[in-house]
């Protein structure tokens, strides 16, 4: 079982799928999987297809529902302990699941990451050091 699911829904950005799963690939921590969830947008296999080194779960979805719908059909075939979302048009630095899968090891808790934001107060304090130099990075506008 991998430790970490991470979930990417897209919907007509093949170019943009592209860069997020290449963000995945370039992770220092190995243990993952990854589901690519097309929202019944334009083929995406040929993109999938290029990072055949890595096992890519694919789902095609019939009838488009939006990301939530996509994320949860997701989470039905995930076998990571943690779940982390990637939009297709978003990245990750490669450290990001080092520096907060270990800590969460240690302490025992379960956290979903969204777009490389932190959402428990609590472990501010503890991971603070491990986020300097890993902002938050989007290509939609602020």
């Amino acid at each position: 079982m991998p430790r970490v699911s991470i979930i990417v829904p897209t919907y007509n950005r093949p170019h943009l799928l592209e860069r997020a799963l290449c963000s995945i690939m370039q992770q220092t921590f190995r243990d993952f999987e990854v589901i690519v969830v097309n929202d019944a947008g334009c083929s995406v296999e040929n993109h999938v297809r290029k990072f055949k080194a890595f096992s890519i779960k694919t789902i095609n979805l019939t009838a488009n529902g939006g990301s939530s719908i996509a994320r949860n059909k997701a989470i039905e075939c995930a076998s990571g302990k943690y779940i982390a979302y990637l939009d297709d048009d978003d990245i990750f630095y490669p450290n990001i699941f080092r520096a907060f899968i270990l800590p969460l090891n240690q302490l025992r808790v379960i956290l979903s990451i969204r777009n490389v934001r932190m959402c428990l107060k609590m472990l501010v304090a503890k991971l603070l050091p491990r986020l300097r130099g890993f902002p938050a990075v989007s290509s939609k506008p602020h």
